[in-house]
């Protein structure tokens, strides 16, 4: 499988790792602006890219392409995924999918009908740990509170205290801790519970951004509180409540590698056996069997879930006053 990577952003090592270290996956061209391009030049050589493009059309026009991974600015996604269908790819796209719930909805449509595959890069939903949670959680009873909490100290925050907008703290490109992180707790949740009835978003705003932020969605008899953060290292971790037990999660939404569960009278945990993998391999190799097994209703699923998710980061941003 041949994919034409759009970015060159910090992400983008990681995404080209991942890419060479599975064997049926293929990085065969990257695209950026041309002001950037030593950087292309250089991440060129060194993941051993064949073309380097700076106009996205020219990208698009590629007929060794299959898929096109875009990974550049949370404001572009809309527009790059769409050209991208248009011209017929399928296409992976870093998370935040969308930030507006109709055109998140407009992408998946155009997918259907034009009979191709369309992801959202969101490593929570792929690990293999995560799928365990589902049979397991209903060892606790009925469910009576949740708190997820990913707090993670930007490296561009110190940046954007002395004055400077870096993109991640951009308001017009939809940066933000709600869209860059609290994202993940917002999937796993969805992931395990499906939509919640209402939504809420208290954000510590700066400058028309938020640098940090307690989302909480309100199920039928549970509250889930889900802290995001940009702006401090408190830590990360999961805890579920139930009627009969509780489970933990301490590495966070993004990289679920085990958890605990306990019920009366029993602890045990549940590790994955493959730690050693970096998160983001798990998605890529879950993509790429999605398309050789031609497994559309699975992508479709998939993306029905991303709506809502898009739904509920909208609406959170509204609820807060945050406009993109």
């Amino acid at each position: 499988m041949n994919i034409g990577l759009v970015g060159n952003g910090m992400i983008i090592p990681d995404i080209l790792s991942q890419i060479k270290s599975i064997p049926e996956m293929e990085c065969i061209a990257i695209c950026g602006r041309e002001k950037s391009s030593f950087k292309l030049q250089q991440l060129a050589k060194d993941y051993t890219i064949r073309k380097v493009y700076y106009n996205y059309e020219e990208l698009l026009e590629d007929s060794e392409i299959d898929v096109i991974y875009v990974a550049i600015v949370n404001s572009l996604h809309y527009e790059y995924c769409l050209k991208a269908l248009n011209a017929g790819k399928h296409v992976v796209c870093e998370k935040p999918f969308s930030l507006k719930y109709e055109e998140a909805k407009k992408l998946k449509e155009m997918a259907e009908q034009k009979k191709l595959f369309l992801f959202e890069a969101i490593t929570t939903r792929h690990m293999p740990v995560y799928s365990q949670l589902f049979d397991i959680i209903e060892e606790i009873g009925n469910i009576k509170a949740v708190f997820c909490n990913l707090s993670k100290y930007s490296s561009r925050y110190d940046d954007f205290v002395k004055g400077e907008t870096p993109n991640v703290f951009n308001p017009s490109l939809g940066g933000g801790a709600l869209e860059d992180i609290n994202i993940y707790n917002i999937h796993f949740c969805v992931g395990l519970f499906g939509e919640p009835m209402e939504v809420s978003y208290y954000a510590n705003i700066i400058r028309d951004i938020d640098v940090s932020g307690t989302l909480i969605l309100k199920y039928d008899n549970f509250t889930a509180l889900c802290v995001g953060a940009k702006n401090n290292n408190v830590g990360t971790g999961i805890f579920i409540q139930g009627e009969k037990g509780a489970i933990t999660v301490n590495e966070g939404s993004y990289a679920i590698t085990g958890f605990n569960i306990f019920t009366k009278g029993s602890q045990r945990a549940i590790i994955s056996k493959e730690n050693k993998r970096h998160r983001m391999f798990f998605e890529l190799s879950e993509f790429l069997r999605i398309i050789k097994e031609k497994r559309y209703d699975q992508c479709y699923s998939n993306l029905e879930d991303t709506l809502k998710v898009v739904r509920i980061s909208e609406d959170a941003r509204k609820f807060a006053g945050l406009s993109f």
